[in-house]
């Protein structure tokens, strides 16, 4: 069986939560769950989306820390694993057509 990573962001503040939650269905909030000794209020979020979100940190104002669970196991703080790389202008421009676009 190959190994499913599933991928979460616990926003830090309340204008980041607002901002992912415009960008992610509503299902994707899964609330709290679990990780290490703490229980955290976290949106599920399709690992290619998470790079724009990294590069729109600093442009937006985000705050958020970044986890994943592979299989069953327990969720992981993996926010290092994020950097920002050479495509910051593109993907914060996807971002803000997310932003901008009519909900469904």
């Amino acid at each position: 069986m190959a190994s499913e990573y599933v991928w979460y962001l616990e926003p830090l503040d309340s204008s980041t939560n607002e901002v992912i939650s415009r960008v992610l269905a509503e299902d994707d909030f899964v609330g709290k769950l679990a990780t290490d000794r703490d229980r955290r209020q976290l949106w599920q979020c399709p690992i290619a989306l998470i790079p724009v979100f990294v590069d729109s940190q600093k442009s937006l104002n985000l705050r958020f820390r970044i986890y994943n669970r592979k299989n069953n196991g327990e969720v992981r703080d993996v926010t290092f694993l994020f950097k920002k790389g050479r495509r910051k202008a593109q993907r914060t421009r996807e971002l803000a057509e997310l932003l901008t676009s009519p909900s469904p």
